[in-house]
């Protein structure tokens, strides 16, 4: 077997692929993000948001999750995406003492934000607007008349199944007396709600029933963003005044539950399919950067441009919009969160 990284060196530690392997496949060395080693050793570790990139582009996987590649500044549909699901792990934790660490984390999310974006105001960026609409949310979802139920939020879970490693972190769990997950729910902040279907969530949804076997369904619950236009002259508090009235007279516009059942699903079929992605991804690695072409199709995603669309025109990489990710950084839960 080949050696693709320059920097490789042999571990003493046999189950080390590599010195510089940490834990979970990534690499220590500065110059590099994901171990090459372990992902051709076939010790894949894969997640929904993984699947979901790499089905929408092999190239952006490859900057992604290869590369280590961020923008200095995240797409802030990404990043307020992140902050409603900490809202909603406050209203739906059972633990009191998780729900005070949820409620310091949104503190912390939010001043991270302000300074992320604090110069930066532009018509795909608009800060305050993005607050807004989620506190208006937050304010008036308890007030309406749907089931809230109180379990466990943000839980990871993971477990090794026909030679891949799923890994996902559930949005709330709610178990029976054995302490065995029966239903989960998952959140999804979105400016079009109606993506998500049986089919477009049957990888996510797969992924959820095989991590946990006795779970027999999944609730989608769809929050629509507020898109009112504003009236002539018509100030921010009259606006947001008129958003609330417009949830609470059409809750089901702006919020919809999508429950699909275990039963529903060929799970046979559906890890084979998602094995069938690892194995590519561990076949392209073998090439290189150009086993993991731009698909044109993905350019446009989450309501923007792909984070990595001036990379794929100029064949550059720029040190003033581009960092490495530190190992561990990466995220692999909310990528799919704010589809247009």
């Amino acid at each position: 077997m080949n050696i693709l990284c320059q920097d490789y060196i042999k571990s003493e530690n046999t189950s080390k692929p590599c010195l510089y392997h940490v834990e979970r496949g990534y690499c220590s060395h500065k110059e590099h993000f994901a171990c090459i080693e372990h992902i051709r050793r076939k010790e894949t570790q894969i997640s929904h948001s993984k699947l979901s990139t790499y089905k929408r582009c092999r190239r952006c996987y490859y900057y992604t999750y290869i590369l280590g590649l961020q923008r200095k500044v995240p797409q802030i549909n990404m990043e307020v995406g992140n902050l409603f699901h900490i809202e909603m792990s406050i209203l739906h934790e059972i633990d009191t003492v998780l729900v005070k660490k949820y409620q310091n984390d949104s503190i912390d999310y939010r001043t991270d934000l302000v300074k992320k974006y604090r110069n930066i105001e532009t018509s795909e960026v608009n800060l305050p607007k993005e607050l807004r609409n989620i506190d208006t949310m937050i304010e008036v979802y308890p007030t309406l008349n749907m089931k809230k139920p109180k379990a466990l939020a943000e839980r990871w879970a993971s477990a090794a199944i026909n030679d891949i490693h799923i890994l996902a972190k559930l949005d709330l769990q709610i178990e029976n007396e054995n302490r065995e997950t029966e239903i989960i729910y998952d959140w999804k902040w979105s400016g079009n709600p109606d993506f998500y279907t049986h089919f477009t969530t049957r990888h996510q949804a797969a992924m959820y029933f095989l991590l946990k076997e006795k779970a027999q369904s999944i609730t989608f619950r769809c929050f629509r963003k507020p898109a009112l236009k504003y009236k002539h002259k018509e100030t921010e508090d009259q606006y947001y005044h008129r958003v609330k009235e417009d949830i609470n007279d059409r809750p089901k516009y702006y919020i919809n539950d999508k429950t699909f059942y275990r039963s529903e699903y060929d799970l046979d079929e559906l890890l084979d399919e998602i094995t069938f992605f690892c194995n590519e991804i561990l076949e392209n690695i073998e090439h290189g950067i150009k086993a993991f072409p731009q698909e044109d199709s993905g350019c446009w995603a989450y309501s923007s441009w792909c984070d990595y669309l001036p990379i794929c025109q100029s064949k550059v990489i720029s040190d003033t919009l581009y960092e490495k990710k530190s190992v561990g950084e990466i995220d692999v839960k909310k990528e799919d969160e704010n589809i247009l």
